[in-house]
């Protein structure tokens, strides 16, 4: 059975794939800058969030090898509480 993609769907898709993209900009963004740098050696991790309704994800770019990134998404939990400012 083929499973045919809604429009949220598609929303939640571009959501997490903005995200992963904005981390592993900002993780070449930083080797640029620190590529000549004394002090610091390698990048440090990126951390991005994606709050979907009540799914809250987080994701972690780091370079693992110089020119080689990862992005990885954790499932923190949910958001299933109101609260009333």
């Amino acid at each position: 059975m083929k499973k045919h993609a809604t429009g949220l769907d598609d929303s939640v898709e571009r959501c997490y794939c903005q995200a992963a993209n904005a981390a592993a900009a900002e993780l070449q963004l930083q080797a640029q800058l620190f590529e000549n740098s004394a002090i610091i050696s390698q990048s440090p991790p990126v951390i991005a969030f994606t709050c979907i309704g009540p799914i809250v994800k987080v994701w972690l770019a780091y370079q693992d090898k110089p020119g080689i990134f990862d992005v990885t998404p954790k499932q923190v939990g949910k958001l299933t509480h109101d609260y009333h400012l």
